[in-house]
């Protein structure tokens, strides 16, 4: 990384547009000093940038920086150069679309270089099928701890994610509670146990939460129009 003119190279500025959607180049200014960002066509600072590409390049551009200084031993280009990154929640201000990408635009522009982060986003953790993944969880004694790496995420959707690794449910609690009712109504109704009000309310609860579960949308579209469980 150059320290006047251009930054980087011409693959570090592909890699960079292709991540972000839109070409990018940078350079660096004198009097005074900074970093000005050609986004699109439109010269901005970094000041300028919204949260989430300044989180999609801070870091990566860092550590290029960084790395661009060593002086090392042997023949060796900062983007290829080994190195370890520590970064806290890699998904933070990034929109999901960046989020998905974010683990293929690394291990392409630092190949050589072990990233351990941290992240909530089930986008993150089902878009690698190279990383290995801990869960950090407290203990009996409260205090933090990785638990043994579980498998590969790589290919799940978002939902599936999220419940195996966040929440019980994708539901807000109300909606969890009426279909926890509905659960109980089914069994009550398959073992010759309901009343017809019972009946009646499993009926009204099928309809109702049929717009939020596509399960339910198919079982409703299969059910007669009428007395559904008559």
């Amino acid at each position: 990384m150059a320290h006047g003119g251009k930054v980087g190279d011409q693959r570090v500025e592909h890699l960079l547009s292709e991540g972000l959607d839109y070409p990018i180049t940078f350079e660096l200014r004198r009097n005074p000093f900074r970093l000005e960002v050609k986004q699109d066509g439109t010269i901005l600072s970094v000041d300028q940038l919204s949260d989430g590409t300044r989180s999609f390049l801070s870091w990566p551009l860092d550590y290029l920086m960084r790395a661009s200084r060593v002086n090392w031993i042997t023949s060796a280009v900062s983007t290829v150069a080994p190195g370890l990154i520590l970064v806290d929640e890699i998904d933070t201000h990034l929109h999901p679309e960046w989020q998905r990408r974010i683990m293929s635009f690394v291990r392409q522009l630092l190949p050589d270089t072990h990233i351990i982060a941290t992240t909530h986003s089930p986008f993150v953790l089902g878009s690698t099928d190279e990383a290995q993944i801990f869960r950090i969880k407290p203990g009996k004694d409260g205090q933090l701890g990785a638990e043994p790496s579980i498998e590969t995420l790589f290919g799940y959707p978002a939902d599936l994610v999220l419940e195996k690794l966040f929440v019980p449910s994708l539901y807000a609690p109300e909606l969890e509670r009426k279909l926890a009712r509905l659960s109980e109504l089914a069994r009550q109704i398959a073992a010759g146990n309901a009343s017809d009000q019972e009946k009646q309310e499993h009926d009204h609860l099928l309809q109702e939460l049929a717009q939020y579960s596509p399960w339910l949308s198919n079982l409703l579209a299969l059910a007669p129009t009428k007395g559904l469980t008559r």
